[in-house]
């Protein structure tokens, strides 16, 4: 697909007219199903595994002008990190993985620091890692009917269990 101008395709996802969420919650559907209809089909027990990990994408150590970089501890090398942090869920039912959702991160005060500057109307509100993984799981559960069996997996250090 060509476009006249590099920023064309920047403006497709920003100018588009239906939300993310609602994007977010057919692929989900659409993934979820082929996830759990392909061990049916071949008559296996259904044994659903999802997996919540945070992640870490590292930035150059001056990038300061993109909204969601901000300093963040990373676990594995014991060292902060500039970055952006986000929440992945992938589920596996037998041989099948898919990524079932991702959410972006934003620290406490990152959001303070964005709403600075937002109408009171525009204002983000802060959710913590804890918080998202919740969401994640409470809009997973209308897809995963009675009759299989799940293991839940927490993988990071910095994804708080309660």
């Amino acid at each position: 697909m060509e476009a006249p101008a590099p920023s064309n395709w920047a403006d497709f996802l920003r100018i588009s007219p239906w939300l993310a969420s609602e994007m977010r919650a057919a692929v989900r559907a659409r993934q979820v199903a082929w996830l759990i209809a392909e061990p049916e089909r071949a008559g296996a027990p259904r044994v659903i595994y999802i997996n919540l990990d945070d992640s870490l994408g590292e930035k150059d150590p001056r990038t300061r002008h993109i909204e969601s970089v901000a300093w963040f501890f990373d676990h594995t090398d014991n060292t902060y990190k500039n970055g952006f942090c986000y929440l992945v869920c992938t589920m596996r039912v037998g041989e099948n993985v898919a990524t079932v959702d991702l959410r972006l991160y934003l620290r406490e005060k990152t959001v303070w620091r964005l709403n600075r500057h937002r109408p009171p109307e525009r204002r983000l509100s802060f959710r913590s890692k804890y918080r998202i993984a919740r969401q994640i799981l409470a809009e997973l559960a209308p897809f995963c009917r009675k009759g299989g069996r799940f293991v839940f997996s927490l993988t990071a250090g910095t994804l708080p269990v309660a």
